[in-house]
């Protein structure tokens, strides 16, 4: 009766805690990887970050934006560099 509506509660209660901790845990992870990656290290990307959910996602939708800004910051120094020695 009420003892095991009570159990199940607390059950679900520290289920609840422990998914909400582990995504919290990622994304304090996920946002701390981004705020170190700057101009000076553009070919960082996030590893330690793995999965099909959603906070993975984002990590691989940011290392794929990090690669393009990579590929653009290397054709702008290439292209800086052409201009210069034909000055």
């Amino acid at each position: 009766g009420t003892h095991s509506f009570q159990f199940i509660f607390a059950i679900l209660a520290i289920a609840g805690f422990v998914i909400i901790y582990k995504f919290t845990q990622s994304l304090h992870k996920l946002s701390n990887k981004m705020r170190l990656i700057t101009h000076k290290n553009l070919n960082e990307r996030i590893t330690d970050i793995k999965g099909e959910d959603e906070i993975g996602e984002l990590a691989n939708v940011f290392n794929r934006l990090l690669d393009r800004l990579h590929e653009a910051f290397q054709r702008e120094q290439i292209g800086r560099a052409q201009s210069e020695l034909q000055s």
